[in-house]
Formats: C-alpha cells, structure tokens, sequence
C-alpha cells in the first residue's frame, strides 16, 4: 500500500499496484510546474539548504556553490536518489532531459527491500543552477522549501531499464 501525503492539507490518499508512486510522480512532471526530491526519510517537514559537493573518484569532494535545497524536474532522479543509496551509484543528462544512471549490484540489491520518499515542490520556488539551462538535473533553493506532497516509491518505481551495473 502506498500514501501520497498533501502536506498542504494533511490528507492522505491510499493507492496500490506495482509502479503508482512513479506514475503520479510522471504525471506531475509533466506538468512542468514542479520539481522533486528524493530522500529515504519520509517525515521531513521543512528542507533546509545544505552544502552540495561534487564527487570524482580519487579527488577531495569539491563544494558545489552555495548551500541550498536540490531539486530536479525530473521525477526519476528523486525516486533513484530515494532508493539507491549504498555503494557506487551515479547518474547523468545529456542537457536534453535524456537520463542515464549508474549502481552497483550491492545497491540495487539493498534497494529492493528500500521504501524512499519523493518530496514534490513548486518549481517556482526553484532555479536551475546557476549557468545551467532550464533542462538541468538540479534546480536549487537558498531558502527553507516546505514540500506540497510527499509521494512513496519502491523498487518497482525506479527506471530499471536505464540502470546500468557498475563494479562495487
């Protein structure tokens, strides 16, 4: 059973089936009127702005401009990022809202028994990262940003078929 929760209003929906949370999720993205963030803790009423760091594989993390709430426009990302979350994960645009991801079979694996949670906001609340175009993975926030739903996802929700298995 999953709950798509509207915090605005404190209402609950229940729906069930294999891929619902990522079929409301696709609906309002293609809205275009929000962006998403996916987390596994799924009580949070407020998100603060943290700290971004850029990873590469032998480097010191690097900051990635100023604290902020990261968002994206694309549903997907926010249901990998709630649910892969162990091991070598990764993911890519091409700019054009085509999107390509990267695991680990150890994260995978520790995804199927996962429950994560998709914090759904106003995108006008959001920019896209500064020199970037409107197409790009992370929208940000300086401010505190107050989620209007918060969407379930599960393993069936994520995009299996574009997750490529890396080496753990």
């Amino acid at each position: 059973m999953k709950k798509i929760f509207n915090t605005e209003f404190y209402s609950e929906q229940e729906s069930e089936g294999g891929k619902e949370g990522s079929k409301k999720l696709h609906e309002l993205e293609k809205m275009g009127k929000y962006v998403f963030h996916g987390s596994p803790v799924g009580d949070i009423e407020e998100l603060e702005p943290r700290q971004a760091h850029n990873y590469k594989e032998g480097e010191e993390p690097q900051e990635d401009g100023p604290p902020a709430v990261v968002a994206s426009p694309y549903a997907d990302i926010a249901i990998f990022r709630a649910l892969v979350r162990k091991d070598k994960t990764g993911f890519e645009s091409d700019g054009k809202g085509n999107l390509h991801f990267r695991a680990s079979s150890g994260a995978l694996k520790s995804a199927k028994d996962a429950v994560g949670y998709v914090y759904v906001f106003d995108k006008t609340n959001f920019q896209p990262k500064a020199g970037a175009p409107e197409a790009s993975m992370g929208w940000r926030s300086e401010h505190v940003a107050k989620s209007l739903f918060i969407v379930e996802v599960h393993y069936n929700d994520l995009a299996l078929n574009n997750i490529e298995i890396i080496e753990n």
